[in-house]
């Protein structure tokens, strides 16, 4: 009769048990078990080695077999033995045999403490060890006292203690000791029990606001179907007081807010509830593409130059558009210039044969005005245009359209990025620039008081300079040991091919040419469906190959192949008249980018856990240290190259007057 036996989870060996008359004995062969046969076995039982053994009878044999085994086979199988003996306590196998090698086990000196431990995990050895009172040694006691790690045991609240732990813990040690870590468990576990209570509660609480708030969303946008709202978006009471707004005549609306307040998060809420004949457009394609929507200049056929007063797109396509449309919603208003918001209102006015503002449509503007601001070009001409028309103001307050409409304002406060008050406190000083020294020096105080980042530490370096970054990123990778791997992205769709390779790389996030080594620290571009990563989440590469990536994040290993991008612009349904998406094209590229180092332009719209943020050389624009501060989860996350100076605190004053009106304009209401 061929047995398989072995030390758990360490080696397998071939026994052979042979019956010589009324002797038995067991011959040990030197043969290993064949790969895939020890995975066959493993796989019936992963946790221990599975033992051949047809019948009760044959367990009784091999045990009494084994004890005539020297002490050193003894020891090496009769673990293995009795790990098995809990797959036939229902067969009342007889344990007098058994308690009697248990005897000689327990007192041998060269069993392993592992191996103590395996035995003494299963509630028929802790029974007989019990039983056996006096005949073990204080020592034996002892040792297997200490190697059950009996107060963990007790103490660890993830598993049942089986009864009989009790009885042990009075034999190992001593009847006060077990009443003690007896009471113990049990306050540890009604203090659990309370905890899940209250949990539960507070679930069933917020289950139940869930349902009154869903209901309330009904009742505005008068939507008796089912509505399709992703788990993972709380419909909170600021974004029910602006959708009210919304469903309102209102015609102009700023949706405003510091970062992690949401806002990103509104704009995908809308998209699901207004539906048809709404445009969500960005300014960047990064952006754009994040939100699901398409670029105000794409969409608009828009020239990236200034645009007089006068422009207009009078084509057809767009007049079609135009003439569909209900509402627009624009993200990264910040960035907007005040000659695009003139041109897109003429455009709309004379496509829509409406001379209203925006042509009589609804206008919904997100973004934040202390972030970035708009990239003008440094050129005479312009500048004089600038000062002429918008009397120098480059954001998009200072549109002409502007003054002809009333401005409805909702500030977002609930923060969803972090809850440390001390720090959003800090940083909204920051963004409007009113910290004064003493906050700046404590600020300093606090970060240095923080260890330095290790080489093990997965964190952002941040940079103003575009330079800079790639620099890091370049020499960061070359210093990697292994080769260089490519992968050129994949650009799918007739219309997508037509565009320039500057045209593409601007509508894309990543990389159109990705060079990656393993171990290169990458950041995650794109939600997975999974939600095994979000957007922003950083991780290192551990394994490469033509087909997918072997990335390790902080919350597993996971194997990455290449996601789709889709490129959309908006078009007319010639069934129904309506405005709808239509995809033009994707992009298939790996969902992630080298981010040893990052520019403060990228890394708007992010939320990280660790950053290390360079201001060498000083900052050249309003609220570039603000995006940059602002976008860690929490303060001990953060670490500078030199301490921040009041010179890198850039505010524009003409947002500081605009937004400070806008305040001023509510609290009078």
């Amino acid at each position: 009769m061929r047995l398989l036996f072995g030390e758990l989870q360490k080696r397998v060996f071939y026994y052979e048990f042979i019956s010589i008359n009324t002797s038995e004995k067991v011959k040990i062969s030197k043969n290993t078990v064949s790969k895939s046969r020890k995975k066959d076995f493993r796989n019936k039982c992963p946790y221990m080695v599975w033992i051949l053994l047809s019948s009760t009878k044959n367990i009784i044999e091999v045990l009494g077999g084994i004890r005539n085994l020297d002490s050193k086979y003894f020891s090496e199988l009769l673990p293995s033995i009795i790990l098995q003996i809990q797959f036939y306590q229902d067969n009342k196998i007889e344990e007098t045999i058994f308690t009697e090698m248990l005897i000689d086990l327990l007192q041998d000196n060269r069993l392993q403490t592992q191996d103590i431990l395996d035995i003494t995990a299963i509630p028929s050895v802790r029974r007989i060890i019990v039983n056996l009172g006096s005949s073990l040694s204080f020592q034996t006691r002892k040792e297997i006292a200490k190697s059950y790690r009996i107060d963990s045991q007790w103490l660890s609240v993830e598993k049942a203690i089986p009864n009989d732990l009790f009885q042990l813990t009075k034999f190992l040690l001593s009847e006060k000791e077990a009443i003690y870590l007896k009471n113990k468990r049990e306050n540890i576990l009604s203090k659990i029990k309370e905890e899940k209570e209250s949990k539960e509660k507070a679930i069933e609480l917020n289950k139940k606001r869930l349902r009154i708030q869903e209901e309330q969303l009904r009742q505005i946008i008068g939507e008796r179907g089912i509505l399709e709202i992703p788990d993972d978006i709380e419909i909170t009471d600021e974004y029910l007081e602006a959708i009210k707004l919304i469903k309102s005549k209102s015609k102009v609306i700023f949706i405003t807010g510091d970062p992690g307040t949401g806002k990103s998060t509104l704009i995908q809420l809308l998209k699901i509830i207004l539906k048809d004949n709404v445009a969500v457009l960005s300014f960047t394609g990064s952006a754009a593409l994040n939100i699901g929507g398409q670029t105000i200049n794409s969409f608009f056929h828009m020239p990236l130059h200034i645009l007089p007063l006068d422009w207009i797109n009078d084509s057809s396509s767009f007049r079609n558009k135009a003439q569909a449309l209900n509402r627009i919603i624009i993200d990264e208003v910040s960035m907007l210039r005040p000659d695009m918001l003139d041109a897109i209102s003429s455009s709309l006015s004379y496509a829509r044969k409406d001379p209203r503002p925006f042509g009589g449509i609804q206008l919904i503007l997100f973004g934040d005005l202390y972030q970035l601001p708009p990239i003008i070009q440094n050129d005479k001409a312009i500048n004089e245009y600038y000062t002429k028309t918008y009397q120098k103001n480059r954001f998009f307050f200072a549109s002409k359209v502007l003054q002809k409409c009333k401005l409805e304002v909702i500030t977002l406060k609930k923060m969803f990025r972090t809850n440390q008050p001390e720090y959003l406190k800090f940083l909204s000083k920051i963004r409007n620039a009113s910290a004064d020294l003493d906050d700046i020096d404590n600020f300093n105080m606090i970060i240095e008081q923080y260890p330095e980042f290790s080489n093990s530490d997965s964190f952002i370096h941040v940079t103003p300079f575009r330079d800079s970054a790639n620099r890091i990123n370049r020499i960061k990778l070359e210093n990697l040991e292994g080769n260089t791997s490519s992968f050129e992205a994949n650009v799918i769709g007739e219309k997508l091919l037509k565009l320039s390779t500057e045209k593409l790389k601007s509508l894309f996030p990543g990389d159109l040419v990705l060079n990656l080594k393993p171990k290169a620290q990458i950041m995650f571009i794109k939600n997975d469906s999974g939600k095994r990563w979000v957007n922003g989440d950083l991780g290192i590469i551990e394994e490469i190959n033509e087909n997918a990536l072997k990335i390790k994040t902080r919350s597993g290993l996971y194997i990455v192949n290449k996601t789709f991008w889709s490129v959309n612009r908006y078009k007319i349904d010639s069934l129904t008249n309506k405005l709808g998406e239509e995809e033009i094209g994707q992009i298939l590229q790996f969902p992630v980018r080298l981010a040893w180092a990052i520019t403060i332009h990228k890394v708007q719209g992010q939320t990280f856990d660790k950053l290390l943020i360079d201001f060498t050389g000083g900052v050249f624009d309003s609220g570039m240290a603000y995006v940059a501060l602002s976008r860690c989860r929490t303060m001990e996350g953060l670490r500078l190259t030199r301490n921040l100076v009041p010179a890198d605190i850039i505010v524009d004053k003409t947002v500081v007057e605009f937004m400070n009106s806008l305040l001023n304009k509510n609290s009078s209401r």
